[in-house]
């Protein structure tokens, strides 16, 4: 999201083109795992400001509509980035940091390639970053998660990670503190330089690439991706709105397992048929839907595109027919009923075959793809959740009344919770 300077041992942050809406996320190793908190942009400067705990410590490169990092809830972005683990590369493994540098920096020279506008020392690997002359919508995230994917290629010998493209991503903050290595994340070298968001991408894809994957970006009518944001967002529950929810667990599937690469060959036809099963549920009935397009746009962010184009469609002509069908107003008889003639699947069925775990339903924060167990587990830690919130709120006003100074440990005392859990539940009192 942003990079952090650190001067006097203290954090700033960079001057980076972004206004002052939406929310960022900062991630932090505990004992239990990795810890995630959002804010507000505005509130930054104070998240910096009060920082004490650094070790670990990591922040979103992109900025998100609302408390959740999936790529439909993007807002906007103002960088592109590679992270380089240049010692997992046999050949450079033996030499320093700054002799790695070095030899990135010639390689950029030689390769015409535009000069980032920061170079970071993650503690281990190195981070490039290319920061934008103004924010970029979101409407532009596949272009971006193509963008890196293109820069990760030419990076490759310098052991770029190949997973590191998605407008998720996290990286350390500069200035925190690396604990496998003890060492801080500083910068290394820094540019005033800012590269128009277009011009730069022309000047980094391959003439394939960008025939390609830009066209790919193009095409896409982001009607499905609107839906998903709104179905997630409103909390309905039709049987398009199931679909949609489906679609969203699918990708935080797929993403969790296969470390957001493409889907491997022995699997894709399963989540390329389920998904496309979604789809065709979730835009039957919008008559003005290109069902086939939104599919096929949907199956190349996932599935190899020499698959999408060719084996991927065969299958698709019954899927395709079935949803006509419905158009026209067929219904089909399944156990004595009525029904649409659309592919659709219980969710218990779904779980099944895509064989979702327990740890993923909690892990992943599925939607719909969770059993009853983790569903009842939701409910009353929102519960829990909610009966803290109206005790703390009380605790402030009696601590107010009497004339008292409302600090953390105060409410915690009268409220009768941990210092921890007032500190949690302060944004739901703002």
């Amino acid at each position: 999201m942003v990079a952090l300077l650190k001067t006097e041992n203290v954090l700033q942050i960079e001057d980076f083109k972004y206004p002052e809406g939406g929310m960022f996320a900062t991630l932090q190793k505990t004992q239990k795992g990795m810890f995630q908190k959002f804010y507000h942009m505005k509130q930054m400067h104070f998240i910096y400001e009060n920082k004490q705990n650094l070790d670990d410590f990591y922040i979103t490169q992109s900025v998100f509509d609302g408390k959740s990092r999936k790529k439909i809830n993007l807002k906007y972005f103002n960088h592109a980035w590679v992270d380089i683990d240049y010692y997992n590369v046999p050949v450079l493994s033996g030499l320093s940091k700054d002799q790695v540098v070095g030899q990135i920096i010639d390689f950029i020279r030689d390769e015409a390639i535009p000069f980032p506008t920061s170079i970071i020392d993650s503690g281990k690997g190195i981070y490039l970053k290319w920061a934008f002359s103004s924010y970029i919508q979101k409407q532009a995230g596949r272009k971006l998660e193509a963008l890196n994917k293109a820069l990760i290629k030419k990076f490759s010998h310098f052991g770029a990670d190949p997973v590191a493209f998605d407008v998720s991503r996290v990286l350390r903050v500069v200035g925190s503190i690396n604990t496998k290595t003890g060492a801080a994340v500083r910068i290394i070298h820094q540019t005033s330089e800012f590269h128009d968001f277009e011009m730069f991408c022309d000047e980094v894809f391959e003439p394939y690439e960008a025939s390609s994957e830009a066209k790919r970006c193009k095409v896409v009518s982001f009607r499905s991706e609107n839906a998903k944001r709104r179905v997630i967002s409103a909390g309905n529950f039709t049987r398009q709105d199931f679909a949609w929810k489906v679609l969203c667990d699918i990708e935080s599937l797929i993403k969790a397992r296969f470390g957001g690469a493409t889907v491997p060959e022995r699997y894709r036809d399963l989540y390329g048929f389920i998904g496309a099963c979604q789809i065709s549920t979730a835009l039957a009935d919008d008559k003005a839907a290109d069902v086939k397009q939104e599919i096929l746009t949907w199956a190349k962010q996932w599935l190899a595109c020499s698959y999408v184009d060719d084996e991927f469609q065969h299958y698709l002509s019954s899927l395709l027919d079935r949803v006509s069908r419905h158009r026209r107003g067929e219904k089909v008889e399944f156990r004595g009923k009525l029904i649409t003639p659309v592919y659709t699947y219980r969710k218990d069925t779904l779980i099944d075959k895509l064989k979702v775990e327990s740890s993923e339903m909690s892990g992943l924060n599925l939607n719909v793809l969770i059993d009853t167990r983790t569903k009842y587990e939701r409910k009353n830690q929102k519960r829990r959740k909610t009966n803290n919130i109206e005790l703390i709120r009380a605790a402030i006003g009696r601590i107010v009344a009497n004339g008292g100074d409302a600090t953390v440990d105060a409410i915690a005392a009268e409220a009768g919770v941990s210092k921890s859990t007032v500190i949690r539940n302060v944004d739901n009192l703002l």
